[in-house]
């Protein structure tokens, strides 16, 4: 269990010494792809016609029955946290690095 909390404090040390900035984009990355994904997936059962509550089945998640625009919505949410979870990890490097 000391293990466990010794993690876990290392952890929150690293999360309370990033720079406001960081950390804010880190959430942003997050939050873009969660629940982008979460949307994403709702539209596409309710297309497909299927209950919204099927988001919840792993097994019922057919990703190759997307249609051309569930594509792009997909591609258009990687690039966005891609994009913000890049800014915050190059926010944090040294200068001249």
């Amino acid at each position: 269990m000391d293990a466990e909390q010794n993690s876990f404090s290392h952890v929150l040390g690293v999360i309370s010494s990033m720079p406001a900035l960081q950390l804010t984009l880190i959430i942003l990355s997050a939050a873009v792809w969660i629940i982008g994904g979460n949307i994403l997936s709702v539209l596409h059962y309710r297309r497909v016609g299927k209950p919204w509550w099927s988001i919840f089945d792993l097994r019922s998640f057919e990703l190759f029955r997307f249609n051309g625009i569930e594509w792009l919505a997909l591609a258009g949410l990687f690039v966005v946290a891609a994009t913000l979870g890049v800014a915050a990890v190059t926010f944090a490097a040294p200068a001249g690095a």
